[in-house]
Parts: structure tokens; sequence; C-alpha cells
């Protein structure tokens, strides 16, 4: 996928997340974590924008548990 491509879904996506609570709860994501480091790469598409608006991006906390509900 182009790295503008993934930056322009990443930016769509993160402006519109409140509908995806609405419609699809689990596939909501909560902004200070969306970045995070769960074991998958970001695009680098992705990680850029989350870079750009601030969001935390790369490892969790050491004490933070991956859990999928």
């Amino acid at each position: 996928m182009p790295e503008e491509f993934a930056f322009l879904l990443a930016r769509a996506l993160d402006h519109n997340h409140d509908l995806f609570r609405q419609t699809a709860l689990p596939l909501s994501y909560d902004p200070s974590s969306v970045a995070r480091d769960i074991g998958i790469p970001l695009h680098v598409g992705a990680e850029r924008y989350y870079r750009e608006v601030g969001y935390p991006v790369g490892a969790r906390g050491r004490d933070e548990r991956l859990v999928i509900a």
C-alpha cells in the first residue's frame, strides 16, 4: 500500500472514530492507544500520521498487558 494512502486512511479513520462507536464498538479505538506496539508493525504512512498528531507511538509500558476482547 502506498505510504500516502495509508496516511490518508489513518487520518480518515481517526477523524471519524466516533462513528465506529455508534455502529461497531469492537472496531472502535482509543486515540491514546491506537499506535501502541501490539506486535504488529504499523504501516509507515499510518505511523507518520500518528506521530504528526502527537499520539503515543511504540512500545507498551512494562506492566501493560495486551488484552484482546
